[in-house]
């Protein structure tokens, strides 16, 4: 069985972005509860700005939204090219070719997850407005 070398730059470009993206967390973490307290000290507010709310969640789950576009493109390279990981593909780790049928699988298996979390992330916006809605 075929092994596809790691690449140092890339696995290095995934730990810096890694760092990036999660260097706002401890932040965003700190500030939540006082922001949440605020909201619920003022719930009528909150009740007149639910479409406003709904914009900024889907503001928030775009990126998500996009690494779905981008998985369910991979995947279809994938089946397509019948061939895990598709050439021309970084990897960070060592890892084992898959050809034929093995991939066409683990491509499918790929979309099948990437529709389910697209689905998750495309509603989970409107489960929270409509939650919230009731409770107010």
């Amino acid at each position: 069985m075929a092994v596809e070398k790691a690449n140092k730059q890339a696995r290095n470009r995934s730990l810096l972005w890694l760092a990036v993206l999660c260097l706002p967390l401890p932040v965003l973490l700190d500030r939540l509860p006082s922001f949440l307290q605020g909201l619920a000290d003022s719930p009528e507010i909150l009740a007149s700005r639910l479409s406003l709310i709904c914009v900024v969640l889907y503001l928030l789950v775009l990126p998500m939204l996009v690494l779905c576009l981008w998985l369910w493109r991979f995947a279809s390279t994938v089946v397509s090219g019948r061939r895990f990981p598709p050439v021309g593909t970084q990897v960070i780790r060592d890892t084992p070719v898959l050809e034929g049928e093995a991939a066409v699988t683990r491509g499918r298996i790929i979309q099948c997850l990437t529709a389910i979390l697209f689905v998750l992330f495309t509603l989970l916006p409107l489960v929270f407005v409509y939650v919230l809605g009731i409770m107010l």
